[in-house]
């Protein structure tokens, strides 16, 4: 994830609340149009969350912006756009 704070983008550290994978998602795939590329990294620190935040991430990029060519790496929780 970038050096955005939790709070930058809306997100209660330590907090469990409806919409917060939302926001995760919504950051992370704003990242990844800005860098090109994107570490899925979920605010619980463990490698379940972040591969489910992963997955998140991938089935809407391919879901909502199907124009976009992407390749995912899930042993790595990148997803990279590809020119």
């Amino acid at each position: 994830m970038s050096n955005k704070t939790f709070k930058e983008i809306g997100v209660p550290k330590g907090e469990r609340r409806s919409g917060t994978t939302t926001r995760l998602v919504d950051s992370h795939i704003q990242e990844l149009f800005s860098k090109g590329e994107v570490y899925c990294k979920d605010h619980y620190g463990s490698a379940i969350a972040d591969r489910l935040l992963f997955k998140r991430v991938e089935s809407r990029m391919r879901y909502e912006h199907k124009h976009v060519n992407i390749k995912c790496d899930i042993s790595k929780c990148l997803i990279r756009i590809i020119e």
